[in-house]
């Protein structure tokens, strides 16, 4: 499992696992393309006091079966995503 901990927007890659916002300004989170990575997880979570963090859906993809960002606004908290290898994400 990898740990990257970043301040600013950030795509997802096959290398990341969990990755740490670390400020409390607005970030961007970009998840690679569901398709051919089922049951994929990543794990974003807030590393500060307040989050801002916006997780966008590859292009044409949803998040929990909805083609829209997904916010994130609690700090010290994180969201695991889960691939379903088709067209996009869940959240856990």
């Amino acid at each position: 499992m990898s740990r990257t901990v970043t301040n600013a927007n950030l795509t997802l890659n096959s290398s990341h696992h969990y990755v740490g916002v670390s400020v409390t300004t607005a970030v961007t989170i970009t998840l690679p393309t569901a398709v051919g990575n089922s049951g994929k997880e990543y794990i974003i979570g807030s590393e500060a006091s307040s989050a801002n963090i916006t997780i966008a859906p590859y292009s044409g993809q949803k998040i929990n079966g909805v083609a829209a960002n997904k916010s994130h606004t609690t700090g010290y908290s994180s969201i695991k995503l889960i691939s379903n290898g088709t067209d996009g994400w869940f959240t856990y």
